[in-house]
């Protein structure tokens, strides 16, 4: 059946349809790379959320502020196998070492709360024999050297290792809080994190700088 339009009125009718739906790709394309840099921003501001409320006034949080809420934070992204806890309402053991800034602010941080009923428990500077016992081990740059030493004897354990120095990857930590151009950055050592029965959500592993997990 014919259209009743001229040759050349068909063809620019059919361009211009083209046009319109290489422009509605266009957009689409476009809106989906402002919903993951939205998506990308909001777990950024979740992971540091209880920073702004501890302070005082708009004043930016300090370096240890921050690091304390990612560790606050990291319970809500990290899954640690039922023998972790011996009962529902056990406590998320977090140990910190080697940085009593960071450990000061987390108490404050962590003061009351719980997260999926387990309520949040700080110790500072752990023995060996409780590292072996907490969930989230942070291993502070004054303790660095130690870092080869700690994570060998945690490789059999569900701890996730937390640092902030620049060889804790090398080292064989899990995540580093690495400060960069004055922000945290979130690295995330595959290799180290795949040897144990810890499941790091894919949201996290979003914010973060990937390293190993090629076979």
């Amino acid at each position: 059946m014919g259209t009743g339009l001229p040759h050349s009125a068909l063809y620019q009718t059919v361009q211009c349809r083209d046009v319109a739906v290489l422009n509605w790709d266009d957009r689409q394309s476009r809106m989906l790379k402002l919903l993951r840099a939205i998506v990308f921003l909001l777990l950024a501001l979740a992971l540091c959320s209880g920073v702004s409320s501890s302070r005082g006034g708009d004043a930016a949080p300090s370096e240890s502020q921050m690091k304390a809420a990612f560790l606050l934070n990291f319970p809500k992204y990290v899954e640690w196998p039922a023998s972790s806890f011996t009962e529902p309402n056990s406590p998320i053991v977090v140990a910190i070492a080697g940085n009593e800034e960071v450990a000061t602010e987390f108490a404050a941080l962590s003061n009351g709360k719980s997260i999926d009923g387990h309520p949040i428990k700080l110790i500072r500077n752990p023995t060996s024999a409780e590292c072996l016992e907490c969930h989230i081990l942070f291993i502070g740059s004054r303790e660095a050297r130690k870092v080869p030493e700690i994570v060998s004897e945690l490789k059999s354990a569900s701890v996730l290792t937390v640092g902030e120095s620049e060889q804790f990857m090398d080292q064989g930590g899990m995540i580093n809080l690495a400060l960069r151009e004055r922000r945290i950055a979130l690295e995330v050592n595959l290799d180290a994190t795949r040897q144990t029965e810890l499941k790091i959500s894919s949201k996290l592993m979003a914010l973060a700088r990937l390293k190993g997990g090629r076979k």
